[in-house]
């Protein structure tokens, strides 16, 4: 079984890719039960250079349910910093690990943005040879730990990292602009069932928030902000480029 956690869409391709390509199944962690299979992979986006939480703690679940050959696989868009070390603190016996560069998705900060359609379609492009060489490894059970930790990777991991999951990972700065429709797209995008709609036909956010900013990318109107931070800045979903 692949294990997978994904926001936008980028890790919820790869897991799928990787899964057709073993012939294996792919579950959201977020509805998942672990179980111990010949082969397991955990795929996840890298959130300031940390695995978000709700796939630490899914690991902490499954670490002693896993018998076989695991991979862990994380997308990021840039480096992953020593992200790794929150799955080796989490106890998880894994075989291999892999990154792959992916379209950046987060906003919520000055001089952050998604990446120009050229660059998305460059990522995107060069993301699946090296989902198939991935694939090759695990069907191969090969001892590989092939990870783009980028430059300073203690430092964005541990301090801008820190600073991340303290101040940033919140839901508080959420709301709505009017042109707000009430569609429900951000309600049902969200991969830990955190919004609602109030009796007016807007969105409420309810406090147990991932930061995946899967609501902000999904929603059609461009009314949701995250404080004044994501003012003018653009939206990203990953999308099949031979389907587009």
């Amino acid at each position: 079984m692949i294990y997978y956690f994904s926001g936008t869409g980028n890790s919820r391709h790869a897991a799928l890719k990787i899964a057709e390509l073993l012939g294996m199944k792919a579950e959201a962690i977020p509805v998942a039960t672990p179980s111990d299979d010949a082969v397991t992979g955990i795929v996840f986006p890298v959130y300031g250079w940390r695995p978000p939480q709700i796939v630490r703690d899914f690991i902490a679940r499954l670490k002693d349910r896993t018998t076989g050959y695991t991979f862990v696989v994380m997308t990021c868009g840039d480096d992953a910093g020593e992200a790794m070390d929150f799955v080796d603190r989490a106890g998880l016996r894994y075989h291999s690990a892999f990154t792959v560069i992916m379209p950046n998705t987060y906003v919520c900060l000055p001089l952050f943005d998604v990446d120009k359609p050229e660059v998305v379609n460059r990522k995107l492009t060069a993301a699946e040879p090296r989902l198939q060489d991935i694939a090759e490894a695990v069907k191969d059970r090969r001892s590989v730990k092939d990870i783009h930790e980028g430059r300073w990777p203690r430092l964005k991991t541990y301090v801008l990292g820190a600073y991340f999951e303290r101040h940033l990972i919140t839901d508080r700065p959420f709301h709505v602009s009017q042109a707000c429709n009430s569609c429900r797209s951000c309600e049902r995008a969200c991969p830990v069932s955190n919004i609602s709609m109030s009796a007016a036909g807007r969105p409420v956010w309810g406090g147990h928030c991932t930061g995946c900013m899967a609501c902000y990318h999904i929603c059609h109107a461009h009314a949701i902000r995250y404080g004044k931070h994501t003012n003018g800045k653009g939206q990203y979903r990953y999308r099949d480029l031979k389907k587009s």
